[in-house]
């Protein structure tokens, strides 16, 4: 290893499991270009005073195939998509990891009901720990699959994650992604371009 390379910092929380719990993601496209979707509404309605409309999310025709390949998600065996917003150039989104899929605890139920004083055990996990993480795989999953129907790398290398860690860490969370098209004049990842 060359020493005069810096080493790149590990984005990811290494004392979390990232096999189950709920993590809120940020996924920016390359160079946050907006090409996913656009804010329509100006924030202000002309037809009563004082009365203000909600702005609202349009889906680009890339946005469409990112919306596509994130409510297909829901199909992965330990992963299910919460709340999720597809702004101009990045979606927020909260994932929810399951240890075991459910076919996997029916499997586990099964077994138990033929032996019933066996203990029923998770599947053990592969050596290779990172094959394991649901996030960075559905992250890479998502980008592979739009990027291939797309024809182009439209996403930046990485993306933001947090682990969510109690209820109200969740309501302000969801509420975030419930109001970010309010405030996308605001938000720290808009642009004019």
């Amino acid at each position: 290893m060359n020493e005069n390379v810096p080493s790149r910092k590990a984005l990811r929380y290494k004392h979390f499991d990232y096999n189950e719990g709920i993590v809120f993601i940020t996924i920016c496209t390359s160079e946050r270009k907006q090409i996913l979707s656009k804010i329509v509404g100006d924030g202000a309605s002309t037809s009563l005073p004082n009365h203000h409309s909600i702005p609202k999310i349009q889906l680009t025709e890339i946005g469409k195939i990112v919306d596509k390949y994130i409510n297909s998600s829901n199909n992965m065996e330990n992963i299910s998509i919460g709340d999720y917003v597809t702004m101009p150039n990045h979606i927020h989104m909260l994932v929810v990891i399951k240890k075991q899929s459910v076919a996997q605890i029916i499997e586990a139920q099964k077994r138990n009901v033929e032996a019933p004083n066996r203990d029923v055990e998770a599947p053990s996990p592969t050596k290779n720990k990172r094959q394991n993480l649901a996030v960075p795989r559905f992250v890479s999953a998502l980008k592979r699959l739009c990027n291939k129907e797309i024809g182009e790398n439209i996403f930046q290398r990485s993306y933001f994650d947090h682990i969510i860690r109690s209820n109200t860490d969740l309501d302000r969370h969801i509420d975030y992604i419930l109001h970010n098209p309010e405030n996308w004049f605001y938000d720290e990842l808009y642009s004019a371009k």
